[in-house]
């Protein structure tokens, strides 16, 4: 009975102790002076924190910096950041498999999947709404995409502002059809959509939310739609989600829909982000191999916009600095004041990926 009794006892504590270690990592520290990233320091980045876990699907900044989300399948880890020390905390979700992570402005809640969470409390709160797709800048507007409209909404009373209808392709492949991406300009004034559906039949392009009215040009199987910091550019990936082959990042210009610049980059289905100014371009993803998935290898790109400008076909052997991982590069973003990016990758042949934050210490560091 004694020895029964120790045998349980054990296990309680291998359970218990599996159970706190799985549920929080030890506490991590920065450098306590970092400089801001910049298309004229980027030469000096460094990984400062390397983070093994099973994958990473997506992330997120809180607005504020505080916190930083990371979905993998098992769930999602917050990171967060006091001063110089990141403690971290996990939250176990089934069926984590989100494409984006979104914080609401001035809060610590972020939306992941059909769920929204609260990074300080870390509990789930209530389902989100379907109408709570996709939220403005300064977090006075909710946007939803249907395959045929898209609707917008003010965010503290719900009230309906606009319900815009889309010509949309009816004729639906194994993947889906309809809207694909939105984002809102940085002032809040547009939203520019894709589709799914190939064909001149599928409006997309940008919308005016205080008219309604639309400038359409194509944007068919654009992922990860991104604005400039200005507003007068659109980045995003050429993909077809579900699918290994990658066609590769392009920038246009937002009121016309002409091209700017593209480079072939495989394997990413997020879109490129800018430095602060806009001058620096981050697109993670992998190398030119790609799609053939016994030679791909994951790859963090860095360009400067003025390469796109004066030549609007680069390749990746063009960037200004790449940095080869073990998986593809599904997530990049910086922090809020821009001292950090944090990146995160999955290996496509095994269960594994990590988390990078990186950063440039100050010279007294």
């Amino acid at each position: 009975m004694h020895l029964k009794l120790k045998i349980l006892t054990f296990l309680f504590i291998c359970l218990v102790t599996r159970t706190f270690t799985f549920g929080r990592e030890s506490r991590l520290e920065l450098p306590e002076s970092l400089e801001e990233i910049t298309l004229d320091n980027i030469d000096k980045l460094l990984p400062l924190i390397t983070i093994d876990l099973t994958g990473v699907n997506t992330l997120g900044w809180s607005n504020d910096g505080k916190f930083l989300a990371v979905i993998i399948p098992e769930g999602i880890w917050i990171y967060t950041i006091d001063a110089n020390n990141i403690d971290s905390d996990f939250i176990k979700i089934d069926g984590t498999s989100y494409s984006r992570i979104k914080f609401i402005p001035k809060s610590t809640q972020f939306i992941a999947g059909d769920s929204i969470y609260d990074a300080a409390t870390l509990t789930k709160l209530r389902a989100k709404p379907k109408s709570y797709d996709y939220i403005s800048p300064d977090g006075s507007l909710y946007a939803d995409s249907e395959d045929q409209a898209i609707t917008i909404k003010d965010t503290e009373t719900n009230t309906l502002i606009m319900r815009i209808p889309l010509q949309q392709n009816t004729n639906c492949d194994e993947y889906g059809c309809g809207i694909l991406s939105v984002s809102f300009s940085p002032d809040n004034k547009n939203i520019v959509f894709s589709s799914l559906d190939l064909g001149e039949k599928a409006e997309t392009g940008v919308l005016d939310i205080a008219t309604g009215n639309k400038t359409l040009f194509p944007l068919y199987q654009a992922w990860g739609l991104n604005y400039s910091p200005d507003g007068s550019m659109i980045a995003f990936s050429v993909a077809m989600p579900g699918r290994e082959g990658r066609q590769g990042i392009q920038i246009i210009d937002s009121k016309t829909g002409v091209k700017i610049g593209f480079v072939g980059i495989s394997g990413s289905n997020n879109s490129p982000i800018f430095s602060r100014d806009g001058r620096l371009i981050v697109i993670g993803g992998t190398n030119y191999d790609a799609p053939n998935l016994n030679n791909a290898y994951g790859t963090l790109y860095f360009y400067s916009l003025e390469q796109f400008l004066q030549n609007t076909d680069l390749t990746p052997k063009e960037a200004i600095r790449s940095e080869i991982s073990d998986g593809w590069v599904n997530a990049v973003a910086f922090s809020p004041d821009y001292r950090l990016l944090a990146t995160g990758d999955t290996n496509i042949h095994v269960p594994a990926g990590q988390l990078i934050i990186w950063g440039i210490p100050t010279a007294s560091d």
